[in-house]
């Protein structure tokens, strides 16, 4: 049988183990969202290129890049004409108020009160 005192040694390396994983995934956590962030920071970057080239260059890109251009000129011009009927049905939606009898035969008490 295990004495006492080694009972308590096992248990110590056991918790320095575990404290020794613990650490090492706090760690991975850690370096992975730090990881995502810049990544996310890194698209934005190249978006933002990409952006300022089409405003810059857009009319007359370099060969290379005349596919993607015209990609985002297209994608762009749909994207408003999209917006402009939304706001054409927006206008019609908030223009027209539901009726729910317009024939005036006195079906219902809008109609009878107009006779």
């Amino acid at each position: 049988m295990a004495t006492f005192d080694e009972i308590k040694r096992r248990a110590a390396e056991a918790a320095g183990f575990i404290a020794d994983k613990t650490t090492i995934v706090a760690r991975i956590t850690r370096l992975t969202a730090e990881n995502t962030a810049a990544k996310e920071s890194l698209k934005k970057s190249y978006r933002n290129i990409g952006k300022l080239y089409c405003d810059m260059f857009g009319d007359e890109p370099a060969p290379e890049l005349v596919q993607l251009v015209e990609e985002v000129n297209s994608l762009a011009s749909d994207i408003d004409e999209t917006n402009a009927e939304i706001d054409d049905l927006q206008a019609l939606h908030t223009a027209r108020s539901w009726d729910p009898c317009d024939c005036e035969s006195g079906c219902c008490s809008d109609c009878a009160d107009a006779e």
